[in-house]
């Protein structure tokens, strides 16, 4: 029974330790184990859980991983809804639910190349980059198509629902890309009526757009989050 005890309470170890090591700016390490700490912790303490989800988002973003990082705010605020994650979420995410950039040009390049990358990345068997080559090449033809959008329309005009419904419009013609397999995950695209700002369906509380409808970053695409 005392061993048992011990490998429960093994998670409440790993966290304060996690902390120091976020403390003194060790964030590799914490990083590690907070994802131990993770898969350790009964799903019935939820204040722990959402608080090791908070910790693990922070490890995330410092290391540069924004996109794991907001799936990580985003769990924790799901198992515990605290105020203070709340703001920290809105405050980090632009209109297409995606982490806020330097200006909003920015914010719809991101959103036009995630949405691009992923139709791209779907019609892949392995479903991500071959070869550091390969990236280069597709980026540039994104960003080609992305410089006719910019002609062809004035997106400061636009609201959210509008420049999503453009962007997925753009169908980009990929070397290689005969055709996209049924298995492959369809691209969910905006109807004129939707309204970005309903709450989310799985509760959360939060809007719909900037929870589970909003668009995936980049960096989780690559990892296969599609």
């Amino acid at each position: 029974m005392i061993g048992t005890f011990k490998d429960v309470r093994e998670h409440e170890r790993l966290l304060r330790k996690a902390v120091r090591h976020l403390a003194r700016h060790r964030t590799r390490e914490a990083l590690s184990l907070l994802k131990r700490c993770v898969t350790l912790c009964p799903s019935g303490e939820k204040a722990f859980l959402g608080r090791a989800f908070h910790l693990l988002g922070i490890s995330l973003r410092r290391m540069g991983a924004c996109g794991p990082a907001l799936r990580a705010w985003l769990a924790a605020y799901r198992i515990r809804k605290e105020p203070r994650l709340r703001r920290r979420i809105l405050s980090s995410l632009n209109e297409y639910g995606m982490l806020k950039q330097h200006t909003p040009e920015q914010d719809d390049w991101k959103a036009f190349y995630a949405i691009q990358v992923r139709r791209y990345l779907s019609s892949k068997r392995s479903a991500h980059f071959s070869s550091r080559a390969e990236k280069d090449m597709i980026d540039q033809l994104i960003w080609e198509y992305w410089r006719d959008v910019r002609r062809m329309y004035d997106l400061s005009s636009l609201s959210t629902t509008q420049k999503l419904q453009v962007f997925h419009d753009v169908e980009i013609v990929f070397p290689w890309m005969v055709f996209i397999p049924p298995e492959a995950t369809p691209l969910e695209v905006p109807t004129p009526g939707f309204a970005p700002t309903r709450k989310c369906t799985c509760g959360s509380g939060l809007p719909f757009m900037l929870c589970c409808g909003r668009t995936k970053n980049s960096d989780e695409l690559w990892i296969g989050s599609f």
